[in-house]
């Protein structure tokens, strides 16, 4: 109760409304950090999901090769 109060009247003064602005920005770089962290984990293992897939497919072909021979 009485910080809310106190938020109120900071958030109207020159101090609160800079503070409220560093907050947002140090959020929204927090956030988009953890946004392209997801992202990169995310192309990582569909990468390897296809190098994985690709690599069976050239195992399949040789030993496709190897018994013709």
């Amino acid at each position: 109760m009485i910080g809310n109060s106190f938020y109120k009247w900071f958030a109207g003064t020159t101090w609160g409304i800079w503070f409220d602005m560093k907050m947002k920005s140090i959020l929204n770089k927090v956030t988009h950090r953890e946004e392209e962290k997801v992202k990169f984990k995310e192309a990582k293992k569909a990468a390897t999901e296809r190098f994985e897939k690709m690599s069976a497919e050239r195992k399949l072909q040789r030993s496709d090769e190897a018994s013709d021979e």
